[in-house]
Formats: structure tokens, C-alpha cells, sequence
């Protein structure tokens, strides 16, 4: 299976979440997703807008890509290598345009 997220969807809230299912637990890291949507507004113009799907006060029904791992399992390591991939492709093609690297907006995710 193949799941798309595009960069304009997720969000730096970031969440970290245990459940036990059949005896087994898990942990899993839960990156939360806000569509952007685009409204009319006056004299034909348009606006971006996205947030969270809060039905309630209470509830947080929004879309998330959460990665779980077993009890026992360690998520960090591979979320470091995707980490040191993405390090990897952004340096050489900061290198090729002969740019420096952009500063991250990302936040929230340092714990990682």
C-alpha cells in the first residue's frame, strides 16, 4: 500500500499515542493533516484556508498518518534514516543550485 502526504497537508502537530489490541501493545507516532481548501471571496479572488476537524470540543476527528510499532519495537531508527535521507537529497541539491539550505519550519518533531 502506498499512502501520499503532501508537505502542504501536514501539520507540526505531532503526537505520540499507545494502544494495546489482542494482548499486544503499541506505540505509534501520529502526524496530524489539514487539507487546504480554497474559498471565494470577493471580486472573483481566492483564499487558502486549513485546519483542524474538531466536531467537539472534546474530539479531535482529523486527519492523521500515525506509524505504530509492537511493544519491543523501536520506531527512531527508522524515522532517523528518513531523517538522514531527506538531509541527504536537500544537501546535494542545495549544493547544485549552489544555495544554502533553507531554514525548517518544522517543529515539534525534535524528540524524533
Amino acid at each position: 500500500m502506498r499512502v501520499n502526504v503532501y508537505a502542504a497537508e501536514a501539520t507540526n502537530r505531532v503526537q505520540i499515542v499507545e494502544k494495546a489490541r489482542g494482548g499486544v501493545n503499541y506505540v505509534g507516532c501520529r502526524i496530524f493533516l489539514e487539507l487546504p481548501a480554497t474559498v471565494p471571496v470577493k471580486n472573483g479572488a481566492a483564499l487558502q484556508i486549513a485546519g483542524p476537524y474538531n466536531p467537539t470540543p472534546e474530539e479531535d476527528d482529523s486527519a492523521a498518518v500515525t506509524f505504530w510499532a509492537r511493544e519491543g519495537d523501536d520506531l527512531r531508527p527508522l524515522m532517523r534514516q528518513t531523517l538522514g535521507l531527506l538531509d541527504k537529497h536537500y544537501k546535494a541539491r542545495d549544493a547544485a543550485k549552489g544555495s544554502a539550505p533553507p531554514v525548517s519550519g518544522a517543529q515539534g518533531v525534535g524528540a524524533i
